[in-house]
Protein backbone atom coordinates (compact mmCIF):
# COMPACT_ATOMS: atom_id res chain seq x y z
CA UNK A 1 0.00 0.00 0.00
CA UNK A 2 1.57 3.51 -1.28
CA UNK A 3 0.58 6.02 1.53
CA UNK A 4 0.75 9.96 0.95
CA UNK A 5 -1.37 13.71 1.70
CA UNK A 6 -2.51 15.91 -0.57
CA UNK A 7 -4.08 18.75 0.98
CA UNK A 8 -4.57 17.05 4.46
CA UNK A 9 -6.30 14.13 2.69
CA UNK A 10 -4.55 10.84 3.77
CA UNK A 11 -4.09 8.67 0.03
CA UNK A 12 -4.18 5.07 -0.09
CA UNK A 13 -3.42 3.25 -2.86
CA UNK A 14 -2.90 -0.71 -2.92
CA UNK A 15 -0.48 -2.40 -5.68
CA UNK A 16 -3.35 -4.16 -6.68
CA UNK A 17 -5.21 -0.95 -7.89
CA UNK A 18 -2.02 -0.19 -9.66
CA UNK A 19 -1.26 -3.46 -11.14
CA UNK A 20 -5.15 -3.59 -12.45
CA UNK A 21 -5.27 -0.18 -13.75
CA UNK A 22 -1.42 -0.61 -15.33
CA UNK A 23 -3.00 -4.08 -17.11
CA UNK A 24 -6.38 -2.79 -18.50
CA UNK A 25 -3.91 0.77 -19.99
CA UNK A 26 -1.38 -1.81 -21.73
CA UNK A 27 -4.48 -3.34 -23.54
CA UNK A 28 -7.01 -0.56 -24.13
CA UNK A 29 -6.72 0.36 -27.33
CA UNK A 30 -10.25 2.40 -27.41
CA UNK A 31 -8.31 4.55 -24.88
CA UNK A 32 -12.05 3.93 -23.00
CA UNK A 33 -9.85 2.84 -20.00
CA UNK A 34 -8.19 6.17 -19.69
CA UNK A 35 -12.16 8.27 -19.78
CA UNK A 36 -12.90 5.52 -16.94
CA UNK A 37 -10.17 6.95 -14.89
CA UNK A 38 -10.82 10.38 -15.86
CA UNK A 39 -14.45 10.08 -14.99
CA UNK A 40 -13.51 8.18 -11.84
CA UNK A 41 -11.60 10.89 -10.64
CA UNK A 42 -14.25 13.50 -11.29
CA UNK A 43 -16.88 11.18 -9.56
CA UNK A 44 -14.81 11.20 -6.63
CA UNK A 45 -13.90 15.14 -7.02
CA UNK A 46 -17.83 16.03 -7.10
CA UNK A 47 -18.30 13.83 -3.74
CA UNK A 48 -15.07 16.31 -2.12
CA UNK A 49 -16.62 19.42 -3.47
CA UNK A 50 -19.96 18.21 -1.75
CA UNK A 51 -18.49 17.79 1.80
CA UNK A 52 -16.34 20.62 1.41
CA UNK A 53 -19.99 22.92 0.39
CA UNK A 54 -21.67 21.32 4.23
CA UNK A 55 -17.92 22.72 6.05
CA UNK A 56 -16.49 19.36 6.47
CA UNK A 57 -13.18 17.73 5.49
CA UNK A 58 -12.65 14.19 3.70
CA UNK A 59 -10.41 12.24 5.90
CA UNK A 60 -9.21 9.57 3.55
CA UNK A 61 -9.39 8.13 -0.33
CA UNK A 62 -8.84 4.51 -1.04
CA UNK A 63 -7.95 3.16 -4.29
CA UNK A 64 -8.07 -0.54 -4.04
CA UNK A 65 -9.11 -3.33 -6.16
CA UNK A 66 -12.98 -2.88 -5.33
CA UNK A 67 -12.97 0.39 -5.85
CA UNK A 68 -12.48 4.16 -4.95
CA UNK A 69 -13.41 4.93 -1.43
CA UNK A 70 -13.70 8.20 0.15
CA UNK A 71 -13.81 8.43 4.15
CA UNK A 72 -15.09 11.97 6.11
CA UNK A 73 -13.86 12.81 9.40
CA UNK A 74 -17.36 13.68 10.81
CA UNK A 75 -20.89 12.29 10.10
CA UNK A 76 -23.01 15.05 8.19
CA UNK A 77 -27.01 15.31 8.72
CA UNK A 78 -29.08 12.90 6.36
CA UNK A 79 -29.98 15.25 3.63
CA UNK A 80 -26.69 16.49 3.71
CA UNK A 81 -24.83 13.03 3.38
CA UNK A 82 -27.59 11.98 0.57
CA UNK A 83 -26.31 14.99 -1.37
CA UNK A 84 -22.44 14.44 -0.58
CA UNK A 85 -23.36 10.33 -2.07
CA UNK A 86 -25.23 11.67 -4.83
CA UNK A 87 -22.69 14.42 -6.41
CA UNK A 88 -20.40 11.79 -7.93
CA UNK A 89 -23.27 10.78 -10.15
CA UNK A 90 -23.96 14.70 -10.40
CA UNK A 91 -20.63 15.07 -11.23
CA UNK A 92 -20.90 12.40 -13.79
CA UNK A 93 -24.12 13.30 -15.50
CA UNK A 94 -22.55 16.83 -16.01
CA UNK A 95 -19.75 15.09 -18.31
CA UNK A 96 -21.95 12.50 -20.01
CA UNK A 97 -24.14 16.03 -21.48
CA UNK A 98 -20.74 17.75 -22.09
CA UNK A 99 -19.41 14.89 -24.52
CA UNK A 100 -22.51 14.77 -26.08
CA UNK A 101 -22.46 18.14 -26.89
CA UNK A 102 -18.92 17.77 -28.02
CA UNK A 103 -20.08 14.82 -29.75
CA UNK A 104 -17.57 12.53 -27.79
CA UNK A 105 -19.58 9.41 -27.76
CA UNK A 106 -16.90 6.88 -26.10
CA UNK A 107 -16.59 9.47 -22.89
CA UNK A 108 -19.87 10.19 -22.54
CA UNK A 109 -20.76 6.22 -23.00
CA UNK A 110 -19.03 5.80 -20.15
CA UNK A 111 -19.91 8.61 -17.80
CA UNK A 112 -23.51 6.92 -18.70
CA UNK A 113 -22.34 3.68 -17.39
CA UNK A 114 -20.43 5.11 -14.38
CA UNK A 115 -23.41 7.33 -13.45
CA UNK A 116 -25.69 4.34 -13.65
CA UNK A 117 -23.46 1.71 -11.91
CA UNK A 118 -22.99 3.84 -8.98
CA UNK A 119 -26.41 4.09 -8.51
CA UNK A 120 -27.33 0.75 -7.80
CA UNK A 121 -27.98 -0.36 -4.71
CA UNK A 122 -24.97 -2.63 -3.45
CA UNK A 123 -23.44 -2.47 -0.44
CA UNK A 124 -20.17 -0.63 -2.18
CA UNK A 125 -21.77 1.99 -4.34
CA UNK A 126 -23.21 5.02 -3.97
CA UNK A 127 -27.19 3.88 -4.67
CA UNK A 128 -26.40 1.58 -1.80
CA UNK A 129 -25.61 3.94 0.29
CA UNK A 130 -28.32 6.37 -0.08
CA UNK A 131 -30.47 3.20 0.36
CA UNK A 132 -29.08 2.37 3.55
CA UNK A 133 -29.41 5.60 4.97
CA UNK A 134 -33.04 6.16 3.89
CA UNK A 135 -33.89 2.33 5.24
CA UNK A 136 -32.58 4.00 8.84
CA UNK A 137 -35.33 6.45 8.49
CA UNK A 138 -37.93 3.49 9.04
CA UNK A 139 -35.95 0.76 10.38
CA UNK A 140 -33.54 -0.04 12.99
CA UNK A 141 -29.66 -0.75 12.15
CA UNK A 142 -30.45 -4.33 12.49
CA UNK A 143 -33.10 -4.44 10.55
CA UNK A 144 -31.77 -2.35 7.99
CA UNK A 145 -28.61 -3.67 7.80
CA UNK A 146 -30.33 -7.16 6.83
CA UNK A 147 -32.46 -5.78 3.84
CA UNK A 148 -29.22 -3.74 2.76
CA UNK A 149 -27.23 -7.28 2.34
CA UNK A 150 -30.37 -8.78 0.67
CA UNK A 151 -30.39 -6.45 -1.84
CA UNK A 152 -26.66 -6.24 -2.04
CA UNK A 153 -26.16 -9.70 -3.12
CA UNK A 154 -29.38 -9.84 -5.62
CA UNK A 155 -28.13 -6.63 -7.54
CA UNK A 156 -24.48 -8.38 -7.54
CA UNK A 157 -25.68 -12.08 -8.41
CA UNK A 158 -28.09 -10.75 -10.71
CA UNK A 159 -25.73 -8.86 -12.65
CA UNK A 160 -22.88 -11.91 -13.05
CA UNK A 161 -26.31 -13.71 -14.48
CA UNK A 162 -26.51 -11.00 -16.81
CA UNK A 163 -22.61 -11.22 -17.62
CA UNK A 164 -22.91 -15.18 -18.14
CA UNK A 165 -25.64 -14.43 -20.50
CA UNK A 166 -23.51 -11.49 -22.22
CA UNK A 167 -20.63 -13.80 -22.27
CA UNK A 168 -22.34 -16.68 -24.46
CA UNK A 169 -23.63 -14.34 -26.38
CA UNK A 170 -21.20 -11.33 -27.15
CA UNK A 171 -18.13 -12.40 -25.91
CA UNK A 172 -17.58 -10.39 -23.35
CA UNK A 173 -16.89 -11.18 -19.70
CA UNK A 174 -16.76 -7.38 -18.49
CA UNK A 175 -20.37 -7.65 -16.54
CA UNK A 176 -20.04 -10.55 -15.07
CA UNK A 177 -16.60 -9.64 -13.72
CA UNK A 178 -18.23 -6.78 -12.13
CA UNK A 179 -20.54 -9.09 -10.94
CA UNK A 180 -18.00 -11.32 -9.19
CA UNK A 181 -16.44 -7.84 -8.05
CA UNK A 182 -19.53 -7.15 -6.22
CA UNK A 183 -19.98 -9.89 -4.65
CA UNK A 184 -16.58 -10.28 -3.31
CA UNK A 185 -16.61 -6.95 -2.67
CA UNK A 186 -19.31 -7.36 -0.50
CA UNK A 187 -18.17 -10.48 1.16
CA UNK A 188 -15.37 -7.75 2.74
CA UNK A 189 -17.26 -5.18 3.81
CA UNK A 190 -17.91 -4.24 7.47
CA UNK A 191 -20.05 -1.68 9.12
Amino acid sequence: MIKFKIFGIKISVSFLYICLISVFLLYDTTKIVVWGIFSSFFHEFFHILSIYFFSAKPDCIIFELSGIKLIKKQNLPLMQDIIVLISGCIGNLILFVICLKLNLKTPAAVNLCLLVFNLLPNINLDGGQILFKILEIFFNFQICLKIYNIISWFVAIFLSLIGVFIIIRFKNPTLFFTGIMLIFSSLYTKF
